[in-house]
Protein backbone atom coordinates (compact mmCIF):
# COMPACT_ATOMS: atom_id res chain seq x y z
CA UNK A 1 0.00 0.00 0.00
CA UNK A 2 2.95 2.33 0.64
CA UNK A 3 4.21 2.02 -2.93
CA UNK A 4 0.75 2.64 -4.37
CA UNK A 5 0.39 5.72 -2.15
CA UNK A 6 3.65 7.18 -3.46
CA UNK A 7 2.57 6.35 -7.00
CA UNK A 8 -0.80 8.07 -6.52
CA UNK A 9 1.01 11.13 -5.16
CA UNK A 10 3.20 11.10 -8.27
CA UNK A 11 0.10 11.08 -10.47
CA UNK A 12 -1.21 14.15 -8.64
CA UNK A 13 2.10 15.94 -9.12
CA UNK A 14 2.08 15.05 -12.83
CA UNK A 15 -1.41 16.50 -13.17
CA UNK A 16 -0.17 19.72 -11.57
CA UNK A 17 2.93 19.72 -13.82
CA UNK A 18 5.16 19.49 -10.75
CA UNK A 19 7.58 17.17 -12.48
CA UNK A 20 10.42 17.16 -9.95
CA UNK A 21 7.98 16.28 -7.16
CA UNK A 22 6.46 13.59 -9.39
CA UNK A 23 9.91 12.12 -10.03
CA UNK A 24 10.57 11.98 -6.28
CA UNK A 25 7.21 10.33 -5.55
CA UNK A 26 7.49 7.74 -8.33
CA UNK A 27 11.08 6.98 -7.33
CA UNK A 28 9.92 6.36 -3.74
CA UNK A 29 7.16 4.08 -5.05
CA UNK A 30 9.64 2.07 -7.10
CA UNK A 31 12.04 1.84 -4.17
CA UNK A 32 9.24 0.28 -2.12
CA UNK A 33 8.05 -1.92 -4.97
CA UNK A 34 10.37 -2.16 -8.01
CA UNK A 35 7.80 -4.04 -10.11
CA UNK A 36 5.08 -1.36 -9.85
CA UNK A 37 4.57 -0.69 -13.56
CA UNK A 38 2.22 2.28 -13.04
CA UNK A 39 4.94 4.07 -11.06
CA UNK A 40 7.57 3.28 -13.70
CA UNK A 41 5.26 4.61 -16.43
CA UNK A 42 4.60 7.79 -14.45
CA UNK A 43 8.29 8.25 -13.75
CA UNK A 44 8.99 7.91 -17.46
CA UNK A 45 6.44 10.62 -18.28
CA UNK A 46 7.95 12.99 -15.69
CA UNK A 47 11.47 12.30 -16.95
CA UNK A 48 10.38 13.00 -20.53
CA UNK A 49 8.79 16.28 -19.46
CA UNK A 50 12.03 17.38 -17.77
CA UNK A 51 14.17 16.68 -20.85
CA UNK A 52 15.55 13.36 -19.62
CA UNK A 53 14.26 11.26 -22.52
CA UNK A 54 17.07 8.69 -22.46
CA UNK A 55 16.34 7.90 -18.80
CA UNK A 56 12.63 7.88 -19.57
CA UNK A 57 13.04 5.26 -22.30
CA UNK A 58 14.94 2.98 -19.91
CA UNK A 59 12.19 3.47 -17.35
CA UNK A 60 9.45 2.68 -19.87
CA UNK A 61 11.40 -0.41 -20.94
CA UNK A 62 11.55 -1.51 -17.30
CA UNK A 63 7.81 -0.95 -16.95
CA UNK A 64 7.05 -2.94 -20.10
CA UNK A 65 9.30 -5.78 -18.93
CA UNK A 66 7.68 -5.97 -15.50
CA UNK A 67 4.05 -5.91 -16.64
CA UNK A 68 2.00 -8.80 -18.00
CA UNK A 69 1.21 -8.66 -21.73
CA UNK A 70 -2.45 -7.86 -21.02
CA UNK A 71 -1.74 -5.09 -18.49
CA UNK A 72 -4.37 -2.37 -18.79
CA UNK A 73 -1.85 0.46 -19.25
CA UNK A 74 0.55 -1.31 -21.60
CA UNK A 75 -0.61 0.72 -24.61
CA UNK A 76 -0.20 4.00 -22.70
CA UNK A 77 3.34 3.01 -21.73
CA UNK A 78 4.20 2.17 -25.34
CA UNK A 79 2.76 5.52 -26.50
CA UNK A 80 4.64 7.37 -23.76
CA UNK A 81 7.90 5.68 -24.75
CA UNK A 82 7.25 6.81 -28.33
CA UNK A 83 7.02 10.43 -27.18
CA UNK A 84 10.39 10.07 -25.44
CA UNK A 85 11.84 8.53 -28.61
CA UNK A 86 10.52 11.49 -30.61
CA UNK A 87 12.27 13.90 -28.23
CA UNK A 88 15.52 12.16 -29.25
CA UNK A 89 14.49 12.29 -32.93
CA UNK A 90 14.45 8.51 -33.11
CA UNK A 91 11.58 8.69 -35.57
CA UNK A 92 11.61 5.08 -36.83
CA UNK A 93 11.65 3.66 -33.30
CA UNK A 94 8.84 6.02 -32.29
CA UNK A 95 6.88 5.01 -35.38
CA UNK A 96 7.11 1.34 -34.41
CA UNK A 97 5.78 2.10 -30.92
CA UNK A 98 3.05 4.38 -32.23
CA UNK A 99 1.87 1.82 -34.76
CA UNK A 100 1.41 -0.57 -31.84
CA UNK A 101 -0.23 2.11 -29.70
CA UNK A 102 -2.69 3.05 -32.47
CA UNK A 103 -3.70 -0.60 -32.82
CA UNK A 104 -4.25 -0.87 -29.06
CA UNK A 105 -5.76 2.61 -28.58
CA UNK A 106 -7.60 3.26 -31.88
CA UNK A 107 -9.92 5.80 -30.27
CA UNK A 108 -7.27 8.12 -28.82
CA UNK A 109 -6.66 11.18 -31.00
CA UNK A 110 -3.39 12.15 -29.26
CA UNK A 111 -1.80 8.86 -30.33
CA UNK A 112 -2.78 9.47 -33.95
CA UNK A 113 -1.32 12.99 -33.77
CA UNK A 114 1.95 11.59 -32.40
CA UNK A 115 1.95 9.04 -35.22
CA UNK A 116 1.55 11.88 -37.72
CA UNK A 117 4.58 13.62 -36.23
CA UNK A 118 6.84 10.61 -36.78
CA UNK A 119 5.44 9.97 -40.24
CA UNK A 120 6.07 13.60 -41.19
CA UNK A 121 9.64 13.45 -39.92
CA UNK A 122 10.19 10.33 -42.02
CA UNK A 123 8.80 12.06 -45.14
CA UNK A 124 5.67 9.89 -45.28
CA UNK A 125 3.41 12.86 -45.84
CA UNK A 126 0.32 11.10 -47.20
CA UNK A 127 0.25 8.74 -44.22
CA UNK A 128 0.80 11.67 -41.87
CA UNK A 129 -2.20 13.47 -43.35
CA UNK A 130 -4.32 10.34 -42.91
CA UNK A 131 -3.24 10.08 -39.27
CA UNK A 132 -4.18 13.74 -38.66
CA UNK A 133 -7.52 13.16 -40.35
CA UNK A 134 -8.11 10.16 -38.09
CA UNK A 135 -7.27 12.28 -35.03
CA UNK A 136 -9.79 14.91 -36.16
CA UNK A 137 -12.47 12.30 -36.79
CA UNK A 138 -11.99 11.12 -33.21
CA UNK A 139 -11.90 14.63 -31.76
CA UNK A 140 -13.28 17.30 -34.12
CA UNK A 141 -12.32 20.02 -31.64
CA UNK A 142 -8.63 19.07 -31.65
CA UNK A 143 -7.10 22.25 -33.03
CA UNK A 144 -3.58 20.81 -32.85
CA UNK A 145 -4.63 17.99 -35.19
CA UNK A 146 -6.30 20.52 -37.49
CA UNK A 147 -3.12 22.62 -37.62
CA UNK A 148 -0.92 19.55 -38.12
CA UNK A 149 -3.13 18.34 -40.98
CA UNK A 150 -2.89 21.75 -42.65
CA UNK A 151 0.87 21.60 -42.22
CA UNK A 152 1.24 18.18 -43.84
CA UNK A 153 -1.08 19.27 -46.65
CA UNK A 154 1.20 22.24 -47.21
CA UNK A 155 4.16 19.88 -47.38
CA UNK A 156 2.38 17.70 -49.92
CA UNK A 157 1.71 20.73 -52.14
CA UNK A 158 5.11 22.38 -51.79
CA UNK A 159 7.43 19.98 -53.57
CA UNK A 160 10.28 22.49 -53.95
CA UNK A 161 10.24 23.39 -50.24
CA UNK A 162 9.48 19.98 -48.82
CA UNK A 163 13.02 19.13 -47.77
CA UNK A 164 13.44 22.48 -46.00
CA UNK A 165 10.12 22.20 -44.13
CA UNK A 166 10.77 18.59 -43.15
CA UNK A 167 13.96 19.39 -41.30
CA UNK A 168 13.95 17.90 -37.80
CA UNK A 169 14.49 21.37 -36.30
CA UNK A 170 11.27 22.65 -37.88
CA UNK A 171 9.36 19.62 -36.65
CA UNK A 172 10.69 19.94 -33.12
CA UNK A 173 9.55 23.55 -33.07
CA UNK A 174 6.06 22.89 -34.44
CA UNK A 175 4.88 19.34 -33.86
Amino acid sequence: ALAEGWSNLGVLHLADKEFDAAIAAFTAALKARPDLADAANGLGVALTETGRATEAIATFDRALTSMPPDWRNRADTVANRAVALQKLERWSDALADLTTACALLPGRSSVWRALAKSLTALGRIGEAEAACTRALALDPGDNDARYDRAFVRLLARSEEHTSELQSPMYLVCRL
